[in-house]
């Protein structure tokens, strides 16, 4: 009886002593604040209810550009879109190949998706066709990728861009 009692107490003790060794190394898996505060930061508490803005940081070596939407819900969503002199690469099938250069990218309340506004490129049916991605950046043609979730996580009132979500 005396054995059992022993070496259930010792099962307990070992078990409690793995889980507080293994207390740090969980701990180190979360982003540090040093980590936080060398990413870019995407403002976005200023951005609406069913708003979307068209956001550029500036970077070291170079830009990077984001459409950010906050839907009715609250729920921010960040989108990468490559840029070329501050117009947007609508894509050719893919976001990799660019197809043309848009002055207006943003979302048509009126429909709710995400389009070029430019008044040049309505002429070509494809693009009033195809070009169109609903708020969940899901493109709504036949043929083109949907847009591409930044990497990131919402960290106070900002995006932070390159730290993996938990």
């Amino acid at each position: 009886m005396k054995r059992k009692i022993l070496t259930f107490f010792t099962a307990i003790f070992g078990v409690s002593g793995l889980v507080v060794a293994a207390v740090p190394f969980v701990a180190s898996l979360n982003v540090s604040e040093r980590a936080l505060a060398n990413r870019p930061h995407i403002p976005i508490d200023h951005i609406g209810m069913g708003e979307s803005e068209l956001i550029t940081t500036e970077g070291t070596t170079y830009s990077m550009t984001f459409m950010v939407y906050r839907s009715f819900e609250g729920e921010v969503r960040v989108w990468n879109i490559p840029t070329h002199k501050g117009k947007v690469l609508l894509p050719d099938i893919r976001w990799g190949r660019w197809a043309m250069l848009c002055d207006e990218f943003t979302l048509d309340k009126e429909k709710n998706v995400f389009r070029c506004l430019d008044d040049e490129l309505q002429q070509y049916s494809w693009v009033t066709d195809e070009m169109l991605w609903d708020v969940n950046g899901k493109n709504l043609g036949k043929f083109t990728e949907d847009m591409i979730l930044a990497k990131g996580v919402h960290h106070k009132k900002y995006f932070v861009v390159g730290v993996n979500p938990k």
